[in-house]
């Protein structure tokens, strides 16, 4: 109940969200990662969250629970949700060539210990690791993507995976494009007063008489 109180309050507070996509030149693909690890109290399981950008569009994001293994360090989370995020950068990539389209792909993350794994041969000393998760090692090689370091407090997918206070939680949207408005948009159409719902009839022009389907109402 306390969390609801707080969900409902918040959406009292932000009742609107607006995402705005200007025009600008062809970008790279910008795919940023960050992971929470053992987040879940009850199955210590971690949480991956990744956004996909092209310049200051937003083009994809997500947040998941890391079903398929548990992680034992946060270096490991980190590393699988560095291969989620490369997966959807390359199914992106692979579209926008089929458009005719060409862009090259940065993944960011802020976990050294995710790079270094990324960047060797191999499991190394990380025995534990998931196999099937190397695969980006290869990709790396063959320079399809490039993997840079980026300051935790300047990634955005921090929304995607932590409980965040207010101001850093515009300061990630503002990043992803989109911001908090007040009111109501004024390309939105206003419903009239005899159009309210009330109850389980329609008060207005067209009326639903009891025992009647919706397909012979009543003209008032």
């Amino acid at each position: 109940m306390r969390a609801l109180n707080c969900v409902g309050r918040f959406i009292v507070g932000r009742p609107r969200l607006v995402m705005s996509m200007k025009l600008e030149e062809q970008q790279p693909i910008d795919v940023y990662v960050d992971s929470d690890y053992a987040g879940c109290p009850r199955t210590r399981k971690s949480t991956s969250g990744g956004c996909v950008m092209m310049g200051s569009h937003l083009i994809k994001a997500w947040s998941s629970t890391q079903n398929n293994v548990i992680s034992l360090s946060s270096g490991e989370a980190e590393l699988y949700s560095i291969v989620k995020g490369v997966g959807q950068g390359l199914g992106i990539r692979q579209f926008l060539e089929d458009l005719g389209v060409s862009a090259a792909m940065r993944v960011h993350t802020d976990s050294a210990a995710a790079q270094g794994i990324c960047k060797r041969v191999g499991l190394g000393t990380q025995r534990h690791i998931a196999v099937n998760s190397l695969w980006v090692q290869e990709k790396l090689r063959r320079k399809e993507f490039s993997l840079f370091k980026v300051r935790g407090e300047d990634n955005p997918t921090y929304l995607l995976t932590k409980h965040l206070p207010s101001d850093k939680m515009v300061r990630c949207l503002g990043f992803m494009g989109a911001a908090f408005r007040e009111g109501r948009p004024a390309a939105a159409p206003m419903r009239k007063e005899h159009e309210r719902i009330t109850g389980k009839y329609l008060t207005g022009r067209w009326q639903k008489q009891p025992g009647m389907s919706w397909t012979t109402m009543k003209w008032k």
